[in-house]
């Protein structure tokens, strides 16, 4: 059975311009402006990670990606422990 690595570690991490390139911070800087706001960045080992951000305007949830273009998603399930007690969120 395989550990889970992340154990600990929340889903922001106390640096977060250390996982994003120069075109997301600056893209993340224009959206915050517009009521976008950091949910968690994916950190797989394996994988690129993920900058995942939810609007608080409307609760629309996207992947900003490492071009900087904020891609929205349908499919896209977040844990909202705060407001749902870990159950997935649309």
């Amino acid at each position: 059975m395989e550990m889970e690595k992340r154990i600990g570690l929340g889903p922001i991490p106390r640096s977060p311009k250390d996982y994003l390139n120069i075109i997301q911070v600056n893209g993340m800087s224009i959206l915050s402006k517009f009521g976008w706001r950091l949910v968690c960045i994916r950190r797989p080992s394996i994988e690129d990670v993920e900058t995942v951000i939810r609007s608080s305007l409307d609760g629309s949830v996207g992947i900003l990606g490492k071009d900087g273009i904020l891609r929205l998603s349908q499919n896209l399930k977040v844990r909202d422990t705060a407001m749902t007690g870990g159950q997935v969120q649309n």
